[in-house]
């Protein structure tokens, strides 16, 4: 029975590993949220008001997943 829990325990950490995108791990936020011109037009872009630059465009996509990261 522990040998099959640690089977499964392992197969569940090799499938979730490869979902898991680390592109933005080093992101610095300090300077987005020091800038207000690209703050503003990151906040529109999440709230659908305006443009999305690429990287935006992508956390939004993704901002489920961060969300869930820090609650």
């Amino acid at each position: 029975m522990k040998a099959d829990c640690l089977l499964l325990a392992t197969l569940i950490v090799v499938v979730v590993a490869d979902f898991y995108d680390s592109k933005y791990d080093s992101f610095d936020v300090q300077p987005l949220l020091e800038n207000d011109r690209i703050l503003l037009s990151y906040t529109k872009c999440f709230l659908d008001e305006g443009p999305c630059t690429p990287d935006a465009k992508d956390f939004k996509s993704k901002f489920h997943n961060i969300k869930f990261k820090f609650n």
